[in-house]
């Protein structure tokens, strides 16, 4: 359990700094508006990143630091909390979910209608979108609003588990949040197989410049939809294995999956996009190259100035001290 417990924060660690790093160089990117970065895909992914960053830190409190033993008595002494902090641990998958179909729409469209993508990728069709984002999934917070969490430790006191006192809301909210997993996922294959085949055409004719533009970003949201198909069948085998099939040894092998999975859904994504993407990557490690050497030059001058001062310092000492 020590072991496991260590690889798994130690990927938590390596993954959030990586993730935090890409986030905040897009974000530069976005400011300083590079033509490299459009904002019609990157700010779509930024705020998607937000939720993500969001949904790991709901899931620390809520399962990986009673997980690790860390802070039990707290947790204990805690004994209740508002039931829509669990809500927010199934409705932030589902809105990641449909955040991702909206990268991936973006990737069909511009593959498809290279020369129409402004006219049809317009804030009607982002606007559609992130009401179906966000409002879709919605009934998950509405019926966890006035629940109240508890706390409660296992017959052996070695595991401490947060959840809903009405578990029929849980149970009902972790059903619906598989299921508007399914419906993301599903549309994201539909286009993202149709994206593919256009992709395929595309290296067959003339079009071998715009491919070339627009493969890398693909690959990404690819993988993206790769770490949406991961989830919902882990999530599918711990939900039966554990309600319905009650077969202990699966539940035990997707509880210790799951939160890899969870991961590889909101974690990877920075260091993915740095793989296959060979600008971003550029220009990434080309931008904290800079910050590294001039935070280099901002402590050679101030260990410089401080020296200097100390100099001064003595100096006067050892002239009052002639004197």
């Amino acid at each position: 359990m020590l072991i496991y417990n260590v690889i798994l924060a130690s990927v938590d660690m390596i993954l959030l700094l990586i993730s935090l790093t890409v986030y905040i160089f897009i974000i530069y990117q976005l400011i300083k508006k590079d033509s490299d970065f459009p904002i019609k895909f990157y700010g779509i992914l930024i705020i998607n990143n937000t939720f993500e960053f969001t949904f790991i830190f709901v899931e620390y409190f809520l399962v990986r630091l009673p997980f690790f033993k860390i802070l039990n008595d707290w947790y204990i002494s805690l004994q209740v909390f508002p039931g829509i902090i669990y809500g927010l641990s199934v409705y932030l998958p589902c809105v990641i979910g449909f955040g991702h179909l909206t990268q991936v729409i973006n990737r069909f469209v511009i593959i498809k209608f290279p020369f129409s993508f402004d006219k049809i990728f317009n804030k009607w069709l982002i606007g559609s979108l992130f009401l179906l984002q966000f409002f879709f999934p919605s009934i998950i917070i509405i019926w966890c609003w006035n629940e109240t969490g508890r706390v409660f430790v296992s017959e052996d006191n070695s595991t401490t588990y947060l959840e809903l006192k009405k578990f029929e809301n849980q149970y009902k909210s972790i059903i619906f949040g598989i299921c508007s997993i399914i419906i993301s996922c599903s549309a994201c294959c539909f286009f993202g197989v149709w994206s593919f085949i256009l992709v395929v055409k595309m290296r067959n004719g003339k079009n071998t410049t715009q491919l070339r533009r627009e493969i890398n970003l693909f690959v990404f949201v690819s993988f993206e939809i790769l770490a949406q198909i991961l989830l919902i069948i882990i999530a599918i085998f711990q939900v039966f294995s554990g309600s319905i099939l009650y077969n202990e040894q699966i539940y035990f092998v997707t509880l210790k999956l799951y939160p890899f999975s969870e991961d590889f859904l909101c974690l990877i994504n920075g260091l993915i996009l740095l793989i296959t993407c060979k600008t971003v990557r550029t220009k990434y490690f080309h931008f904290y190259n800079k910050i590294f050497i001039c935070s280099k030059c901002v402590f050679k001058k101030s260990s410089s100035m401080r020296q200097h001062s100390s100099n001064r310092v003595n100096a006067a000492l050892s002239h009052n001290n002639y004197l």
